[in-house]
């Protein structure tokens, strides 16, 4: 199989990923959701690239109907973010959740049966949470509140997951029940992931506070810089913020972008049985592998975000590798 070098999304308004071509990827994605009918992967590939090919005539910096057509690095890049960001949203949280809550029956069970003892539970699980044919996704309405005990028993699985995951030399852990045909063994990690892991490893033990002692020095600093009523903070004060924000958001959430990017690369690389695919079932279990590479920085930042990033990333250079336009994605996305 292909074996896949780590390489981080453009940054966002980049000469190679400009704002206007990223809002306008999510403006054609928007627009070729279905409304009340259900369409399969490949029509909502097909239908999201016209969305994006009549979305470009509007777009600042793309030629107008009757114009010449964009060159064909422009084109292979509207096809990367369109397919990066249609990628992200089919491997919602939610599937990663409902993947654990699979591999880890017993332990949902056992932590909704543990609430009816537990002196520090405000209410019983709702018995639907028993009911493992009842998708987690149907509990996603934002003004409708979690049925009790969903919170908990997620929590567990997942931590599971990421104990397992951390056990394990290749950091693939839910090979049982991944969505697909998968090779075994999977290869082993390459050496770039383990370098990744391993500067990810230095980055945390390099901080100079822990990830609570920053939130909390961050947010009683910002407190006092805006509150008129507070005194304002010293300047060794701003000083340890200052170093504390360098040391984690600009090496801690790097290291942590690249071992997701990794992660899901080797672990896309793993599931698929053809590199020429985008199958939604493989996005997806390559996602829930690089969300539990990081999960232990949970408490440090958004380990969806980071995952969606990894996924994104791997779209645009996945595109790139094989100049996949517009066009050509439309028609690959037929045979899908």
């Amino acid at each position: 199989m292909t074996q896949h070098t780590t390489r981080i999304l453009p940054d966002y308004d980049s000469a190679e990923r400009p704002a206007w071509l990223v809002h306008g990827a999510h403006e054609a994605w928007r627009a070729a959701l279905p409304t009340t009918e259900s369409i399969g992967w490949s029509e909502f590939v097909v239908r999201a690239c016209d969305e994006m090919a009549t979305a470009a005539d509007g777009l600042p910096g793309i030629p107008g109907p009757g114009s010449d057509p964009p060159d064909d690095g422009l084109q292979v890049a509207m096809a990367a973010a369109l397919l990066g960001d249609i990628a992200t949203r089919a491997v919602s949280p939610y599937d990663a959740n409902e993947m654990c809550r699979r591999a880890y029956p017993r332990c949902w069970d056992a932590t909704l049966d543990g609430l009816a003892s537990s002196p520090h539970a405000t209410a019983e699980a709702d018995p639907v949470l028993y009911d493992h044919s009842v998708s987690l996704r149907s509990f996603s309405d934002p003004d409708v509140r979690w049925p009790a005990g969903m919170h908990e028993a997620l929590q567990a699985v997942m931590d599971l997951a990421n104990e397992v995951s951390a056990s394990s030399s290749l950091g693939l852990c839910l090979t049982h029940v991944a969505p697909g045909p998968v090779v075994w063994p999977p290869p082993a990690a390459p050496p770039a992931l383990d370098r990744e892991r391993c500067d990810l490893d230095a980055a945390v033990a390099g901080t100079l506070v822990s990830h609570q002692e920053h939130a909390a020095m961050l947010h009683s600093y910002l407190s006092a810089r805006d509150d008129p009523d507070i005194p304002d903070p010293s300047p060794a004060e701003t000083d340890q913020v200052q170093a504390a924000v360098r040391d984690w958001s600009a090496e801690v959430v790097p290291a942590a972008v690249r071992v997701a990017t990794a992660t899901f690369a080797h672990a896309y690389e793993w599931a698929s049985t053809d590199t020429e695919r985008w199958d939604p079932s493989v996005v997806a279990y390559a996602h829930a592998e690089a969300y539990l590479s990081i999960h232990h920085l949970r408490q440090i930042t958004d380990s969806y975000d980071l995952t969606n990033g990894a996924v994104c990333s791997y779209a645009w250079w996945w595109c790139h590798d094989r100049r996949f336009d517009l066009a050509s994605l439309r028609k690959l996305a037929s045979t899908w």
